[in-house]
């Protein structure tokens, strides 16, 4: 893997990076947060931060796991992709190929579904859906069926390829299609095509089971009025689905980080159509392709679900890889962009033109920002 040199930081440039974890921890009131950094030429780093568990007080381990929320998008995007390297759909296949009912959208391909720019509601954008899911995290029986019945109550945000907007109901067509093409369920085809033992080792699809594995860190929501923060380290997978449902840590998600970014797993001619960014706002440091994310010379993606906040970022021209987890997050996502933001602006200032550039929200939700 690109981060296994010699390297390592300088005194100051350890002081700066605690610094900017350490202070983030205290200004927002997250707990604790597991750092991975590997810079090019520059050093590699390891560390996890404050505490796992408010009410025993251990403090994180590097092998614990954490909701990943969308970052769970880069997973489903790369098994279609790989059904177009094998013919099975293209990326301009349209949406009235599958019978999904959304008639004012029959026309978005493959391509404006993984890239954003179908003009599909957002199930997860919903009112209603956000009331639920604040009030109980667990939402029993919420099925992929019922994510698309709430997007189809809504008119579509664009006409296909008309604009870009973060959708979670765009990932979850992504794998109902999966689905149908192959006749297997999504999560058996990440088991076979993309986890193997051999490549990520605490990487899982749940279903149907809001336990996390061992070890793992323990979760939270902000703390409301008078009210303590509250544990939220259990969780329905199945609302967030091909959108948001996996669990993995950081080990893996610094491996997977560079497998996604330089294409291992998918043609050169479909790695390179999968890296066609579009912004994702007018200003904003933060690019999209087909289900991956570009900010400031990295690609990767970020995640947030209540209790967890992530991000992954590698530079596929030196290999630099920063993985950051969290574990306070609300239903608007939590604070891993920010630590991860301002370890870019310690250690790389030249990436940020015009000093500190806040990271804009692909449109952060309950279930995956």
């Amino acid at each position: 893997m690109a981060h296994d040199g010699p390297h390592e930081f300088t005194a100051e440039e350890l002081d700066r990076i605690d610094a900017v974890v350490n202070g983030f921890l205290e200004s927002s009131g997250t707990p604790g947060a597991i750092v991975g950094l590997w810079i090019d030429e520059r050093g590699s780093l390891v560390k996890t931060y404050g505490v796992s568990n408010v009410e025993t007080g251990v403090a994180p381990m590097e092998r614990d796991t954490v909701r990943i929320a969308s970052i769970t998008k880069t997973f489903v995007a790369t098994l279609l992709l790989q059904l177009v390297d094998e013919g099975l759909i293209g990326l301009d296949t349209p949406l009235s190929e599958f019978d999904f009912g959304f008639p004012q959208s029959e026309t978005a391909t493959l391509a404006q579904l993984l890239g954003m720019t179908s003009g599909i509601f957002s199930y997860t954008e919903d009112e209603t859906f956000v009331a639920d899911y604040v009030a109980d995290p667990m939402m029993p029986g919420f099925t992929p069926e019922q994510a698309l019945d709430i997007a189809r109550k809504h008119d579509p945000y664009f006409a296909p390829g008309e604009g870009i907007h973060y959708s979670d109901t765009n990932t979850i067509l992504a794998g109902m299609i999966a689905e149908q093409l192959t006749g297997k369920s999504l999560p058996e085809l990440l088991q076979e095509r993309i986890f193997t033992p051999q490549l990520l080792h605490s990487t899982s699809f749940p279903v149907n089971d809001p336990a996390m594995p061992d070890p793992f860190m323990s979760g939270y929501t902000p703390p409301v009025g008078d009210q303590p923060i509250l544990d939220a380290t259990e969780s329905n997978p199945d609302v967030g689905w091909a959108a948001g449902a996996m669990i993995s840590n950081l080990n893996d998600l610094s491996v997977w980080a560079e497998l996604l970014a330089t294409g291992a797993m998918l043609s050169p001619e479909t790695q390179a159509a999968r890296l066609q960014f579009v912004p994702m706002a007018e200003g904003s440091p933060v690019q999209y392709g087909l289900g991956i994310m570009e900010l400031l010379g990295f690609v990767g993606h970020n995640g947030g679900i209540a209790g967890y906040s992530t991000i992954m970022l590698y530079d596929p021209d030196d290999g630099s890889t920063i993985v950051v987890a969290a574990n306070l997050s609300d239903e608007h996502g939590g604070g891993a962009d920010t630590i991860a933001l301002g370890l870019i602006q310690a250690l790389l200032p030249e990436r940020i033109p015009g000093g500190a550039t806040p990271l804009a929200s692909h449109g952060a939700s309950p279930v995956s920002s």
